[in-house]
């Protein structure tokens, strides 16, 4: 049973637990074999609209690369996410404020026909 998370800025996510020590995870379906899972703060950490949250698209227990350009090529999706290298790795970022726009656009863009997508 996951803790109830204190009063917050975006909505219940579909799944959240702890990624590691300090660090949270809250992820919303965007189709049958794709979440989108935010990574930082911690479930007892008081809401802040600046916080950053890592950003990234999962198929199954493997971070989906092609889904998170396709979604950088959608303009309602690329406004609120930014990229920053982490340990040689490029993740997306967003603001704790911003996660149910980024939901939401997500949701959006892998709704729509696949032809219409753009592919990495």
């Amino acid at each position: 049973m996951t803790p109830e998370l204190p009063m917050s800025l975006y909505r219940v996510p579909d799944w959240q637990d702890a990624l590691c020590t300090g660090t949270w995870q809250i992820s919303y379906r965007l189709d049958d074999g794709r979440m989108l899972m935010f990574w930082g703060g911690a479930p007892d950490a008081p809401s802040r609209a600046d916080r950053e949250w890592g950003v990234v698209v999962m198929s199954g227990r493997v971070r989906d690369l092609a889904g998170e350009q396709s979604l950088l090529a959608n303009p309602a999706f690329a406004r609120q996410v930014r990229t920053c290298v982490i340990d040689g790795g490029t993740f997306l970022v967003t603001m704790e404020g911003q996660i149910d726009t980024v939901v939401d656009a997500a949701r959006a863009d892998f709704a729509g026909p696949p032809e219409e997508r753009v592919t990495a």
